[in-house]
């Protein structure tokens, strides 16, 4: 086949060599198909460096290549040489009709932008207090109390100020070195911190923060903290949420904190992956995906309940107290 195309050629050239001699037809413009040497004429000379070309004789430049391309499809072949000829022998007017360009490659798909969250978490309206921690100890004895050392679980992440020297923190629990404690005497340990609360709220909403909230609704505000919210956890977590258990401080209202005692408390963080947020829900205080009130100080994720006070002889009796001042 190869052969059959080159023996046509052959006969191509020789056909346009004998019919052409002194017919050369000049292009119109600068610049034109078929002008393949770029003489500003489409004559036989241009056949023969296609020809040329084809039988891998000789190589065109790439201006020389988008000049024979007639059909504009990125090959040089027996069509183009055709062509050309019939051009250059007044057969053919314009080379328009037989023009074939390339086809427009596809554009691609619009990539979709990234969704925004279907949800988010507002922080409101804030409100500052005086969150202590107090052991208020007594030696009741009539030795001297000695080596006496404090321990008491501290708020995760928080600065606080305390009129006794930590000597150690292991786990979330410091320890306070008290030093002595003479008979009858009594010695006040304060942890002392300044917080802001907010309020916040849920914006927006899914089908899984709707599915959360309905298992929400089937439990009763009543009962014990640790309990209530255990079984919702486990409850979440057979349809497949993850949730995790925190723990901190409140008064027994529904309303922003008012200074006076708070009563260790724990509730719930769920974790929606869509928002890539942990939202708060409290079955005691019926609060789902925000608090309404800055009513809840959070100590963290860890149940620290430990505390308890060490002394060489003697014998220390201690209150614990834990309140609020606004």
């Amino acid at each position: 086949m190869k052969n059959l195309q080159k023996k046509f050629l052959v006969i191509v050239l020789i056909f346009t060599l004998c019919f052409s001699l002194g017919n050369t037809v000049m292009a119109e413009e600068d610049f034109m198909f078929g002008d393949v040497n770029g003489d500003g004429a489409v004559n036989v000379q241009d056949v023969v460096l296609m020809i040329r070309h084809i039988l891998e004789l000789t190589h065109l430049s790439e201006e020389q290549k988008k000049s024979a391309d007639i059909r504009g499809n990125g090959v040089i072949d027996i069509r183009d040489v055709t062509l050309v000829t019939q051009y250059a022998l007044g057969m053919i007017k314009t080379f328009e009709l037989e023009f074939e360009p390339k086809p427009e490659p596809e554009a691609e798909p619009p990539q979709p932008k990234p969704e925004s969250p279907a949800f988010s978490i507002v922080k409101d309206r804030a409100n500052s207090i005086v969150f202590i921690r107090q052991a208020t100890m007594r030696n009741t004895s009539s030795e001297v109390a000695k080596d006496v050392v404090v321990a008491l679980p501290l708020l995760e992440g928080k600065p606080y100020w305390s009129n006794y020297p930590k000597i150690n923190l292991n786990q979330g629990i410091a320890t306070f070195n008290v030093g002595e404690i003479q008979p009858q005497e009594e010695k006040i340990l304060t942890v002392r911190y300044n917080l802001t609360l907010r309020t916040s709220y849920i914006e927006g909403s899914s089908a899984r923060l709707r599915q959360a909230q309905n298992i929400f609704n089937t439990f009763s505000s009543l009962g014990n903290c640790m309990e209530v919210h255990t079984n919702f956890r486990n409850k979440l977590a057979e349809e497949g949420f993850e949730a995790r258990m925190v723990y901190g401080f409140t008064q027994p209202y529904i309303r922003d904190l008012q200074s006076g005692d708070v009563l260790r408390h724990s509730w719930l963080e769920i974790y929606f992956e869509e928002a890539g947020i942990w939202l708060p829900a409290d079955i005691n205080y019926q609060y789902f995906g925000g608090f309404p009130y800055t009513s809840h100080i959070t100590m963290g994720n860890r149940n620290l309940s430990a505390r308890y006070v060490q002394a060489t002889d003697g014998h220390v009796e201690v209150d614990w107290r834990d309140y609020v001042i606004r």
